[in-house]
């Protein structure tokens, strides 16, 4: 389920006028031409038009099989590519998002740079990129 603020401002501004009573609201899902395959590709193009070296499923921890959707090893910085089309996903309730909090602070302490987006910001892949690769004076 996708919903713009937008839409959300204007369900909380509905659900508040009818007296402030929390009501189950519909929300149909908006429909997108873009799929996670879709998302995926694009960053692959931006991460290999920046530098040499990604690599995709890169296994970092030594003990845990643990994976980085892309990683430059080289480098030590990893993208994370969180998806999140709706407000129902792996990533966003409890227990998957406890996992990637303890697989993304394990990755921090082994010394990688882990950088996550998800649908709506994966557009900004490339300037966080030069941002490392200018703090690393590569």
């Amino acid at each position: 389920m996708n919903i713009t603020s937008e839409d959300y401002k204007r369900l909380l501004t509905n659900i508040e006028s009818k007296g402030g009573k929390k009501k189950s609201v519909a929300i149909t899902k908006r429909k997108t031409n873009k799929s996670k395959a879709d998302y995926k590709d694009r960053i692959w193009r931006i991460l290999n038009k920046l530098c040499e070296g990604w690599k995709t499923e890169v296994k970092f921890h030594p003990k845990r099989k643990w994976r980085f959707d892309w990683a430059n090893e080289e480098l030590m910085v990893a993208i994370e590519y969180e998806g999140i089309f709706g407000g129902k996903s792996r990533h966003t309730n409890l227990t998957g998002f406890t996992n990637d909090c303890e697989k993304y602070n394990n990755a921090q302490i082994l010394g990688w740079v882990v950088l996550r987006y998800t649908a709506g910001n994966y557009e900004q892949i490339q300037k966080d990129i030069e941002a490392v690769l200018k703090t690393r004076k590569i």
